[in-house]
């Protein structure tokens, strides 16, 4: 635990001090089985946050097909546009984007934990 919090702050000095950096993968055998499971984990991770925002995405475009359901019942095209502006105010949603910068800070820090190496310039 103590090693991984050391990782972890390690992380975020040289996020904060430099400009660029990468990580090395580990060079020992044990250290590359160890890095391939990270892989492993952030591709599950990255899956299930695109995952999550394609959800998201249904659940917004079913809550417009409502409003446009509604607002349809209006004759005239003013109204109609009246109808979509103020529902789209206080009803609408936009469609989320896969949030997977988590999931590459955890693979970074997991990497470490295996023996990696952060380059930096």
């Amino acid at each position: 635990m103590v090693r991984a919090c050391g990782l972890g702050l390690l992380l975020l000095i040289c996020l904060a001090a430099c400009s660029w950096y990468r990580i090395e993968p580990p060079r020992t055998a044990s250290g590359q089985v160890c890095a391939a499971q990270c892989n492993t984990v952030r591709g599950q991770c990255t899956s299930e946050a695109e995952s999550i925002a394609k959800a998201g995405a249904g659940s917004c475009s079913d809550q417009q097909n409502r409003i446009d359901d509604h607002c349809n019942n209006y004759t005239s095209a003013r109204d109609r546009d009246h109808c979509q502006a103020v529902n789209q105010a206080s009803h609408g949603c936009s469609a989320p984007s896969a949030n997977t910068g988590s999931c590459q800070s955890d693979w970074e820090q997991c990497v470490l934990g295996c023996g990696g190496r952060m380059i930096s310039r």
